[in-house]
């Protein structure tokens, strides 16, 4: 029914614009949570703290929130987390491998172009199993990350 949904361009964040959203599947639920009740929780953050705070929200579908959680006073600051690029993987490796430079960073620079990895999975391959790797351990390491991306394509 066209009546009951919220009109997207209104823009609108009054209590009484939002209708409570429902699951069919989650009518047993002992709480369901309200566009209404997450906008006034987060106002209520702001209002109740006397200094700065930041609020961190993740979204896959950033078109498809309500345009009364983006907007500016609720969200001030929107970053992309794109997937991993050359650079990126280059910082991943010198961080988690305290590796400069390999024989297999051209291979992986034409890898990483053509697969859509995020850096938290580079990341969780290059995170080295052990304190105190050693050189050769930490080559080993490398050379499965270079594999998984390889695997990839």
């Amino acid at each position: 029914d066209k009546k009951d949904k919220k009109k997207s361009d209104s823009g609108s964040d009054s209590d009484s614009d939002v209708k409570k959203k429902s699951d069919s599947n989650s009518d047993d639920q002992k709480s369901k949570v309200t566009l209404s009740g997450l906008l006034n929780f987060i106002d209520g953050l702001w209002s109740a703290c006397g200094k700065e705070r930041i609020i961190v929200f993740t979204t896959n579908y950033v078109d498809k929130l309500d345009p009364a959680l983006i907007r500016r006073g609720r969200m001030d600051k929107h970053i992309e987390m794109s997937y991993c690029c050359f650079e990126g993987f280059k910082i991943l490796a010198k961080n988690y491998l305290r590796l400069d430079s390999h024989d297999l960073f051209e291979r992986i620079r034409s890898l990483i172009g053509e697969v859509q990895i995020t850096p938290a999975n580079v990341a969780e391959h290059l995170i080295p199993k052990t304190m105190d790797m050693n050189a050769e351990e930490s080559e080993i390491q490398f050379y499965f990350v270079w594999y998984v991306l390889a695997r990839i394509i």
